[in-house]
């Protein structure tokens, strides 16, 4: 038996565990009474993969309660999320230093208040009682709910439709985002690139050529489209924070870099994206289908030898 038919079976019981693993890992990173800015980061990131697998999920269980569990899910990581983008726009602004918009002294004033603010945001996290310990409980709950969940062990034809659901809202969001390129267009177009991506995980057992690639290109996606949110969340900051800066023309050469560097990653996502979301979702589906009993077929073989 090769490496590959030794993988967990792809299935309904395996997409739960991930998603539990998911959620085992989001409360480790938050331990303690004030969690560092990396573990808020891998938390938040758990949590994602955790929402995204759980869409597989979604055929298997009644209504209600695949919306309660994604509902608690989605609270949980919420706070979190406000966090992280306070950290993260210091970052951003580095970025577009770096490319030209004006020197860091020119900038300290607006720096200044991006660390404020970020503080503020922080602290309105830790505060007790806290968001954190909030997420904690919902993520415990959740936790113990999804386990003791009746699942039957079901393959491509639950996965199968949740998987055509995401890569289904996914094509949409794309078309709309190429028609109207509002930031939150793209966003709602990230997310569900990130759901995609991470729903491979459930399949990697079929990796192979066509597989893997997709699942590298729509991680480059979603990475692409978060530095586009990025730098559109910084975009926002400048314009609010007019004071800081020594002139309008020294503001207004920052907004256009950021203009730039956003013009360029719409660019390469629309390239990936017309690679990503070429077929139907039927036709993407009936493919991974195709995928997936092959490997079985093969399995069972293997497992009679």
């Amino acid at each position: 038996m090769t490496a590959k038919l030794r993988d967990r079976e792809p299935g309904t019981l395996e997409a739960r565990r991930i998603v539990c693993e998911q959620i085992a890992e989001a409360l480790a990173a938050l331990k303690g009474r004030r969690p560092s800015d990396s573990s808020i980061h891998r938390a938040r990131k758990s949590i994602k993969k955790a929402r995204a697998v759980w869409r597989l999920l979604r055929h298997a269980l009644p209504a209600a309660t695949y919306r309660h569990a994604n509902a608690r899910l989605r609270d949980a990581g919420r706070p979190l999320g406000a966090a992280r983008d306070a950290k993260v726009l210091l970052v951003t602004l580095d970025r577009v230093l770096q490319a030209g918009a004006a020197s860091a002294s020119m900038v300290k004033a607006f720096r200044r208040a991006l660390l404020q603010n970020g503080k503020a945001i922080k602290l309105g996290v830790m505060v007790e009682p806290t968001a954190i310990a909030l997420s904690r409980q919902a993520l415990r709950s959740t936790y113990q709910r999804i386990k003791d969940y009746s699942i039957q062990k079901r393959g491509w034809s639950v996965l199968g439709k949740g998987m055509r659901r995401v890569y289904g809202r996914g094509r949409r969001m794309y078309h709309r985002a190429r028609s109207d390129r509002r930031a939150e267009h793209l966003h709602e177009w990230r997310k569900q690139a990130k759901y995609l991506h991470h729903q491979f995980a459930v399949l990697k057992p079929l990796w192979r050529g066509p597989i893997r690639k997709l699942a590298s290109e729509t991680g480059e996606l979603s990475e692409r489209l978060g530095d586009y949110h990025d730098l559109a969340v910084l975009r926002t900051q400048v314009l609010t924070h007019r004071r800081a800066f020594s002139s309008a023309a020294q503001q207004a050469r920052i907004v256009a870099v950021i203009d730039r560097e956003r013009a360029d990653l719409q660019n390469i996502a629309f390239m990936l994206g017309a690679r990503i979301y070429e077929e139907k979702p039927a036709d993407f589906c009936t493919r991974f289908g195709g995928y997936w009993h092959e490997w079985r077929h093969a399995k069972n073989k293997t497992d009679r030898t």
